[in-house]
């Protein structure tokens, strides 16, 4: 009989690591209706209810009020780590074959089920600079070693990791997004943000933050806004928790531009998909970013993507045809790419099908879950 899995998810947020791992376990649900999915959620969240429809689930640490979440953060600062333990809900013993965990957040748990003799495998999503904002480099390595196997989401997830010295045997997976979703009436978000029908409009999306490149982003439309009055920017995302002394920087440098008008903040959004909808360009000016998964929401509607060389795995998706890939931190590079496609609207059209093409295909969502199933199940 074959053993089962267990699925560890860091949280339950909105982000591109806990969606994907909900968008393979529905995958899963939709292949074996009557199949049993164990989930571990170390912190729960919004996606938590979104995960109960696929899985059993059960949460480690239910998040708190703001005050008791400070006060873990104090007591985390001031005692020494506790080590991971299973809720009691779980009877753990020779039950999994193989425990997966999603995120290198995970790692602890996992080093705790290697200690039972399962079977573990990371699927690591990070990059260098936010693999050193979680961990000491010495612990990240001593942890990742001890991992049976890796699926990491991109090429240049890999490379990174073998900057950390690993030597583990790694399946490359290209992160995934269900496709062919419903299209959004034209107009709807353009006129929220009182955006002209016929504007051209060039898109940003993310948390802020000094990885996401949001300074590069402002300094690129005050560059073409100027220039050409029908081109309008918009930035889809929050600041995070907590105070972000970034964020308070970009805002503080988009107001003195005499063009602000133009260059749009609109915060976090429960419908991104209708203004990506209406989008005629997606920018990534991520300065470190594996595989973000906006790249590929863009591309299901048939938006090229532009992104920086050596800064992620996009130009793996995005090549030589479904958009464009820029030298790193180059601004004005940046600006000339969204001008020629602005100039081109040919081109505009040809990059964007491609884009789509790519995700159908080589980029599939059937394609790495059912790679990600054989891994799973050898």
């Amino acid at each position: 009989m074959k053993r089962r899995i267990l699925y560890i998810g860091h949280d339950a947020s909105r982000t591109g690591a806990p969606m994907v791992l909900l968008h393979y376990l529905q995958w899963l649900r939709s292949r074996d209706p009557a199949a049993e999915i164990d989930l571990l959620l170390l912190t729960d969240g919004p996606l938590t209810d979104a995960y109960r429809s696929v899985a059993n689930v059960f949460v480690l640490n239910p998040r708190r009020s703001f005050p008791g979440r400070v006060i873990g953060r104090l007591r985390r600062m001031i005692l020494p780590q506790a080590a991971f333990k299973p809720p009691n809900s779980l009877k753990f013993t020779n039950r999994y074959g193989t425990v997966v965990g999603n995120t290198i957040l995970t790692l602890e748990a996992l080093e705790h089920f290697k200690k039972q003799g399962t079977r573990t495998i990371c699927w690591v999503h990070e990059m260098p600079y936010v693999i050193k904002v979680f961990y000491e480099t010495d612990r990240f390595v001593e942890l990742i070693d001890k991992v049976d196997r890796l699926i990491v989401g991109s090429n240049a997830v890999a490379k990174a990791l073998i900057g950390f010295g690993m030597e583990k045997p790694t399946d490359v997976v290209y992160e995934f997004l269900p496709s062919n979703k419903t299209k959004a009436a034209s107009g709807i978000m353009r006129a929220d943000f009182g955006i002209p029908g016929d504007a051209f409009l060039v898109l940003g999306c993310g948390h802020f933050g000094w990885r996401k490149g949001i300074d590069i982003f402002l300094k690129v439309a005050d560059n073409l806004v100027n220039k050409y009055p029908d081109i309008y920017f918009v930035w889809i995302g929050g600041k995070g928790r907590g105070r972000n002394e970034y964020h308070e920087q970009v805002m503080a440098e988009h107001e003195r531009l005499a063009s602000k008008e133009k260059i749009i903040f609109t915060g976090e959004l429960a419908d991104i998909d209708k203004l990506f909808a209406e989008t005629d360009v997606f920018t990534l000016t991520s300065r470190e970013d594996p595989f973000p998964l906006v790249c590929l929401l863009a591309a299901d509607k048939k938006k090229p993507v532009i992104c920086f060389e050596g800064a992620g795995g996009m130009p793996e998706f995005v090549g030589s045809d479904a958009g464009s890939v820029v030298p790193f931190e180059d601004a004005d590079a940046f600006a000339t790419t969204i001008e020629e496609f602005y100039l081109d609207r040919e081109k505009l059209g040809q990059a964007g099908k491609a884009a789509k093409a790519k995700l159908l295909g080589e980029f599939s969502m059937e394609r790495s879950c059912a790679k990600i199933n054989e891994i799973l199940n050898a």
